[in-house]
């Protein structure tokens, strides 16, 4: 049984790390073949001061950014230098530049208008409140759940939800289902994500089918992806938080935008195109058409029982 649980996992992240992902496929930049001449692949050639002299190295794999996956990401029409300092430029690089501070990714989303939508300043403010940032005070940052050079988002309240939610699952089972990236962060042992959720109904099936942050999160957030993740002991247990008419998931998950409200007034739009989260749904106008078919349907009976009654008798007595 650990081993189908296991191999579970494994084909659940498969996926997530896949089918979520919407690239851009943004053109190549020739100022970054310097850079991914060797940041590109997971071998570099090593030269010495001379030249004369060269060897074949491993590129540590947090530094390997693939290409095609690098054009793709919301990141990749930018040039490595407009987040990386200008003695990047030179190649190969000194070593003394990795000890300097990088720009953040608040330097251009907090000061650019256009970012204004997303709501950024209460991402960082929810991000500070984290429990990871509680774990890690001096050293989280985006970068830690979003990798820049390859991230790529769905999330958008017009969005597929599936791949909402493989999307967002990924981010966070990229780290807490792989032991070598989670000791990078964290000196504990990574918890085994489906023996952790065994208390669930149909543990894989959910999740697989809703958002982690949806029930590790604190769902007060104007975003459509909550930041302030919560400990363990303080996520969502009730199958009713969800599976209900007042569901918590409609100021997250199933957050209906305003204005697209349909015809029969649904309470939640957008659960009706995702049939998984039963019970969080309701239509007034249908009740109040099913009551008036119901009270119909009981008048035309007695109707028919009163004069098929008044029949017999009259029929009785000849």
């Amino acid at each position: 049984m650990a081993r189908i649980g296991l191999l579970l996992i494994f084909l659940i992240v498969s996926i997530l790390s896949v089918s979520g992902q919407r690239g851009l496929n943004n053109p190549p930049i020739p100022e970054n073949n310097n850079c991914l001449r060797c940041h590109g692949q997971a071998v570099y050639s090593a030269f010495s001061s001379d030249g004369k002299k060269h060897m074949k190295q491993p590129m540590s794999e947090s530094c390997v950014i693939p290409r095609k996956m690098y054009q793709n990401a919301i990141h990749g029409s930018l040039k490595c230098v407009d987040c990386h300092a200008e003695g990047y430029s030179n190649t190969p690089h000194p070593v003394d530049l990795k000890f300097k501070p990088l720009y953040t990714c608040a330097d251009c989303h907090d000061v650019q208008k256009k970012f204004k939508k997303y709501h950024l300043d209460s991402i960082n403010s929810e991000d500070e409140r984290s429990v990871h940032a509680k774990a890690m005070p001096n050293t989280f940052t985006c970068w830690k759940c979003h990798n820049p050079h390859t991230n790529v988002t769905a999330f958008s309240e017009q969005a597929d939800l599936k791949s909402v939610i493989t999307t967002s699952n990924s981010t966070c089972l990229n780290c807490h289902n792989d032991v070598n990236i989670y000791n990078r962060v964290s000196n504990k042992i990574p918890v085994n994500v489906l023996k952790s959720h065994e208390w669930l109904i149909h543990t894989e099936l959910h999740l697989k089918n809703i958002r982690c942050v949806d029930c590790h999160a604190k769902l007060t957030s104007p975003t459509f992806t909550p930041h302030e993740i919560l400990p363990a002991r303080k996520a969502i247990r009730e199958c009713t938080a969800c599976h209900s008419q007042k569901s918590i998931l409609s100021n997250s998950l199933l957050r209906t935008k305003k204005g697209n409200e349909s015809f029969f007034n649904f309470s939640n739009n957008r659960a009706l195109e995702y049939a998984f989260i039963m019970g969080a749904n309701r239509s007034i106008t249908l009740n109040i058409i099913s009551i008036i078919l119901f009270i119909t349907l009981l008048l035309v009976i007695f109707t028919h029982l009163f004069f098929l009654l008044r029949y017999r008798k009259l029929h009785k007595n000849g």
